[in-house]
């Protein structure tokens, strides 16, 4: 039993890692549409697209930060970086949940 909940909770780290990467994607797409937003605002948008992937918002947190140097010429940098904690099914036998991450950058026309 606790080899099938071990395959489960690998899948379900699999698509929760799967959904950052869409909630990064959704979040990048929509800054450089909307070039006036700030590192707030796309954070709020990051929480708002994990609920709509199924992620649970007590495990899952956003930070943007505007970088003080861009890589690219006229442009701002923002760094997205996401994290979640897929919620275990195996905390009987002592395996805690698996801690994902995920970071990129966005460049939006100043």
């Amino acid at each position: 039993i606790a080899a099938l909940l071990g395959v489960l909770h690998i899948g379900m780290g699999m698509q929760s890692y799967n959904a950052l990467r869409s909630v990064s994607a959704d979040v990048a797409r929509t800054a450089v549409v909307n070039t006036h937003f700030g590192a707030t605002d796309i954070e709020g948008i990051a929480y708002e697209r994990a609920k709509m992937y199924g992620l649970l918002p007590q495990h899952f947190s956003a930070e943007v930060a505007l970088q003080p140097e861009s890589r690219v010429d006229g442009t701002k940098e923002y760094a997205i970086r996401l994290d979640y904690d897929t919620p275990t099914l195996l905390g009987l036998i002592g395996i805690d949940s698996i801690p994902l991450h995920y970071e990129r950058p966005v460049f939006v026309a100043e």
